[in-house]
């Protein structure tokens, strides 16, 4: 998915009136991808040593939450400072720095149950939010496309197109179906 948002990126500057020689590209998406992990790789380790000192310093019941904190501000920043600042993929530094943390930080987080019960909320929120926004986003698109026919506007969008819709549901919850059968 990481690499896939690079090529977009580069793609999408496409329209902007940008253009790339070969070597350019090659540059663009070297530094794009490897500086995106080296970025996330940073943002991790530090993370790991913020969360090794915590856990050192001292063992009292404010330490958890404050280990789940230092995860998703290490998150956040590693996304938006490789994004915005140092001209990286946001989205590979944000992988590698997860990565790093899951190698590392397990044997220091002192109630991890908690730590993948929160991720995993936080996970389900932003892929709800995500896939909501693509879907309102295209259907605002799509609404407010006409055609002309005849000289008169039509919408794009006919009854019949809902009823293949509800087809198209039923054959992927059969094919999904089949698939966790096999």
């Amino acid at each position: 998915d990481g690499t896939a948002i690079v090529i977009y990126n580069l793609f999408s500057s496409k329209y902007d009136g940008k253009t790339y020689s070969v070597g350019e590209i090659v540059e663009l998406l070297v530094q794009m991808a490897l500086g995106g992990v080296a970025m996330g790789f940073a943002f991790g380790l530090l993370t790991v040593m913020c969360i090794g000192k915590l856990s050192r310093m001292t063992l009292i019941e404010k330490d958890p939450p404050m280990q789940l904190m230092f995860t998703i501000v290490a998150a956040s920043l590693s996304f938006f400072v490789g994004e915005y600042d140092a001209g990286v993929s946001g989205v590979l530094s944000v992988v590698t720095c997860a990565t790093t943390l899951a190698f590392f930080v397990w044997p220091l987080v002192l109630d991890a149950h908690s730590m993948e019960t929160v991720w995993e909320a936080i996970e389900y929120i932003g892929n709800t939010l995500i896939f909501m926004l693509a879907g309102v986003i295209i259907g605002d698109g799509l609404a407010e496309t006409h055609c002309c026919v005849g000289g008169k506007v039509q919408s794009v969008i006919k009854w019949v197109d809902f009823g293949w819709l509800i087809v198209m549901y039923l054959l992927m919850v059969v094919i999904r179906g089949g698939m966790v059968a096999l």
